[in-house]
């Protein structure tokens, strides 16, 4: 039994929800809004090619997910890293999914009112027949708004707790955990990680 170990990479400024999410406008002249959304390029279709996506300035990242692709089907997952939302291609072409990428969206706020710390596992590697347990919490004070599933290898996991479809797990008590269930059947070490956003409000919205 393995339990992953927390890494705390960075600490931001963001905006608390204030209106409804519209796709980010950096337009000079634009007012900006305090949440917006922005969707990745689609990937390749190829295993392991990437896309990501990144927040304009003055905004950082406060949810990751998948909106092309599934972790059983196509995708290797999705994870915060380096204030980039990212996605990897799997190496499976089952279903609807021949010949398409994936692709990520991020949720973004403004840079003044929540603080956002961005926390993410090391690698969690099992083996052949390996249970494996990982879990992910957040500081005190902080409240894990979304937690993320990733590995270079897609569909050999137990999807206990976690969304195929985005690449989120479930979060519980303000933690996240994944039991993966090895069913491949070579001896090669093989791994994931699971990365979560947690945010603090500093300050209070005077209107909506």
């Amino acid at each position: 039994m393995a339990i992953a170990k927390l890494a705390l990479l960075t600490l931001l400024m963001v905006k608390i929800y204030a209106d409804s999410p519209e796709e980010c406008n950096t337009a000079i002249g634009v007012e900006k809004r305090d949440i917006c959304e922005i969707t990745s390029a689609e990937s390749g279709t190829r295993d392991d090619e990437k896309t990501s996506v990144s927040c304009p300035d003055g905004y950082s990242i406060v949810d990751c997910m998948l909106v092309q692709g599934d972790i059983l089907l196509s995708a290797d997952g999705v994870e915060v890293t380096d204030q980039h939302c990212e996605g990897q291609r799997g190496s499976e072409d089952q279903h609807n999914m021949a010949g398409k990428g994936v692709k990520v969206k991020a949720t973004c706020q403004r840079s003044d009112i929540t603080n956002v710390v961005y926390v993410k596992t090391e690698r969690v590697n099992y083996t052949k027949e390996e249970n494996v347990d990982a879990e992910l919490w957040c500081p005190p004070r902080y409240t894990m708004r979304t937690c993320l599933y990733f590995s270079g290898w897609n569909k050999i996991v137990s999807p206990n707790g976690l969304d195929t479809k985005t690449g989120k797990i479930m979060v519980v008590q303000n933690k996240c955990n994944m039991t993966i269930v090895s069913t491949h059947d070579k001896n090669n070490v093989r791994w994931f990680t699971l990365s979560a956003i947690c945010t603090e409000m500093v300050g209070f919205l005077l209107s909506y």
